[in-house]
């Protein structure tokens, strides 16, 4: 026996392994809706993942705290542009939505002079591609004010209570959580999440933590 393990057919134990979450890494080449400022946007990811979208729809499931970007034809109801094209270049546009980031807020129960950004999943279907994202994922950036005058201002991100002390979910419990659910022709792999932290009645910082800074 070598300084190495041989597992030979014996499958690893994973007991008492948890599966790190996304958000704790770097991500700028991952999907990710913002919301800021009465706006909302994607990243430079979002359009690479769907190369052929010029107009799409925002779809939401409020009972699930869930929102779908959904790809469409330019004359599709309540369809609109995205994206700045030029020739073949694309670049994100930041769209002003007050009343939807006010019914967005309201359900999530956030702070509007926040910046809330979302990690996404690609779905594949018959139909094409889709992105769906959970709000209840969302990493909360507060922006700090620096002392002196002229300087940018620096933005601390916060995460949910629940997930203090730990790196993601255990993996057999990270494994239980998806499951296929048919989606307008849409293979979805939904989650089945735990109790989010408990709600804020109030736009107190109370229940998060920050992590780290970043350039807001």
């Amino acid at each position: 026996m070598d300084e190495h393990t041989e597992l030979g057919n014996t499958e690893f134990d994973f007991n008492g392994y948890e599966v790190v979450r996304a958000e704790f890494f770097a991500h700028i080449h991952e999907p990710s809706i913002t919301f800021c400022d009465s706006k909302v946007y994607v990243n430079t990811a979002c359009l690479k993942k769907l190369p052929d979208a010029l107009y799409i729809q925002f779809l939401v499931n409020p009972s699930e705290k869930r929102i779908v970007i959904k790809p469409c034809p330019e004359d599709t109801k309540d369809s609109f542009l995205w994206c700045l094209a030029s020739g073949n270049k694309r670049k994100p546009r930041k769209i002003s939505c007050n009343i939807f980031f006010d019914m967005i807020s309201e359900i999530m129960n956030w702070n509007r002079s926040y910046r809330y950004k979302i990690l996404g999943n690609i779905i594949f279907g018959k139909k094409g591609s889709i992105i769906l994202f959970d709000l209840r994922d969302a990493e909360t950036y507060k922006r700090i004010a620096q002392k002196d005058k002229g300087s940018e201002g620096t933005a601390v991100s916060y995460f949910p209570e629940e997930w203090k002390n730990r790196f993601g979910l255990p993996v057999e419990e990270h494994k239980k959580l998806a499951h296929i659910n048919i989606f307008d022709d849409y293979t979805v792999f939904s989650i089945d999440r735990q109790p989010s932290y408990t709600e804020r009645k109030d736009n107190s910082d109370e229940g998060k933590k920050p992590y780290r800074s970043d350039r807001f």
